[in-house]
Order: structure tokens, then sequence, then C-alpha cells
């Protein structure tokens, strides 16, 4: 029996351990699914405000690209795309090139073409990486009103970011809290 113990006794540790590491992968595993449902509530109430805005500007086919830039801040909450910095940056670029180009060249497939064009290379070749960018630049000539699209747009860019902002203050409470 002395025997048998001496030599299981170096083992103990190592299945404590082993038991203990599978107990903090199940409470990561679980934080990380408490923090995507999360992150999916906060999606679901930020569209709900870009979807009211959308509508009452009468621009909802502006709606798409700022539903996947809330998708990203929330769920994909501060990764390559998803950067507060890049959603403003970005935004702002296809606001004012969008409007330069309704405005000095019109409305039409050789502006559609620069717009996206300019709003891609700046996408592309600067830290600031917003991909869903490109698609509001696409929409914005659908709605052919420079007001309008400039404000609705400018309106949801501020709540994509405070809402980053918010989450991320919220997220970094808990983290710390645990």
């Amino acid at each position: 029996m002395f025997l048998r113990s001496v030599v299981t006794l170096p083992f103990v540790p190592f299945f404590c351990g082993q038991l203990m590491a599978g107990v903090i992968n199940v409470a990561e595993d679980s934080t990380k699914d408490i923090n995507r449902l999360m992150g999916f509530a906060y999606f679901l109430i930020i569209f709900a405000v870009i979807v009211a805005i959308s509508l009452v500007f009468r621009v909802a086919l502006l709606a798409p690209p700022f539903a996947v830039s809330a998708y990203l801040i929330t769920v994909a909450h501060r990764g390559k795309y998803s950067m507060p910095e890049s959603v403003l940056i970005s935004y702002i670029a296809v606001i004012l090139i969008t409007t330069a180009f309704h405005l000095s060249i019109g409305v039409g497939p050789i502006s559609l073409y620069l717009t996206t064009l300019a709003v891609a290379a700046i996408i592309t070749f600067t830290k600031y990486s917003h991909p869903p960018a490109i698609a509001l630049a696409i929409f914005s000539f659908i709605v052919h009103s420079d007001v309008i699209f400039a404000e609705s747009s400018l309106i949801i860019v501020a709540v994509l970011v405070v809402s980053d902002i918010l989450i991320h203050r919220t997220l970094r409470g808990k983290n710390s809290l645990s």
C-alpha cells in the first residue's frame, strides 16, 4: 500500500492541475458565451436605433452598412475592423467624399466609381480600416440627397461611436470585477 501511495503521489498535482485547467476552460467558455450574448443584445438595441433614425430621415437604404458596423462593434468588439477610430474616420471620409463628388461631378456612374475608389483607398492604405464604409459610399448614391445623407449618417456614426465607448466601459468594468 505504501509503495502504491509513493508511486501515485507525484501524479496527484498533475491530475489536480488538469482538473483545474478544465474548470478554468469551462469558466472561460461560459464567460465568452455571456460576452457574445451581451454583444448580441447590444447589437439588437443599436440596430433598432439605426432603423429608427433611418426611418425618421426616410433613408432606410442606409441601414445595411450601419447594421454591419453595429454588429462589428458589439459582437466583434475592438477587433481589426471594429475600432472606434476606424468607424469614425472611415464614415466621416465617406460623408465628405460623397458630398464633394455629388456637388462637383453630380450623381452618376463616374461619381459612384470615384467615390468607391477613394473610400476603398483610404480603408486599404491607412490604419482606419472599416469595410462597411465602402457599402455606405455605394448606398449614398441611391439616396441622392446630400443633406439628408450627411445628417443621418453623422447621427448614426455618433450613435455607433458612443455605443462602442459605453460597451467597452461596460465590458472592462465587468472584467475587472471578476
